[in-house]
């Protein structure tokens, strides 16, 4: 794939899970749109991911999980390989923060990474923007649940296993 149908592919991932976002909620919230963003920009700003396909679907994960767009939809638009890997990240990221071990290491190595990259995203926003709505205690509760599941995946890659592992440190 060329560096345009690359770009191409991205944007076009971009384009699809905002306007799926859009029509699911009548309005897209500003955080359906920035997850999305955080995700592909974790990958690849701060692990130097460059594939396409993982970044696409990294994009797209979070359509499948919050709107009514289905697995074949996804397919027909970006194929089998992209929806392969949007269907196993948005699978056991709806699963909750439980992430279960021995399930994880059966995903491919593109949904881990966009699973370590939605933990590290996650981590953030508890420890700096969570839900006015959440008590202290629940934060620190789901902080501490998304470091457990995010453990299993540090492993994945090393760059992104370091910024894990920064992720962790504050506390809500």
């Amino acid at each position: 794939m060329s560096k345009l149908e690359a770009t191409q592919l991205i944007l076009e991932a971009l384009s699809f899970a905002a306007s799926k976002q859009a029509a699911s909620s009548g309005k897209a919230s500003r955080h359906d749109l920035l997850e999305p963003l955080a995700l592909a920009r974790i990958l690849a700003v701060e692990g130097h991911i460059s594939n396409e396909r993982t970044l696409a679907a990294a994009i797209l994960q979070s359509v499948l999980r919050q709107t009514r767009t289905k697995p074949a939809e996804i397919k027909k638009v970006f194929g089998p390989k992209i929806a392969q890997i949007v269907v196993e990240a948005a699978r056991h990221n709806g699963i909750g923060r439980r992430v279960i071990a021995n399930g994880v290491a059966k995903l491919s190595k593109p949904a881990k990474l966009i699973m370590l990259a939605e933990n590290i995203a996650t981590l953030r926003h508890m420890a700096t923007a969570a839900p006015k709505q959440l008590s202290a205690r629940s934060r620190r509760a789901y902080f501490e649940k998304t470091k457990l599941a995010g453990k299993p995946l540090k492993k994945v890659h090393k760059r992104l296993g370091k910024v894990f592992a920064k992720a962790c440190r504050p506390k809500p």
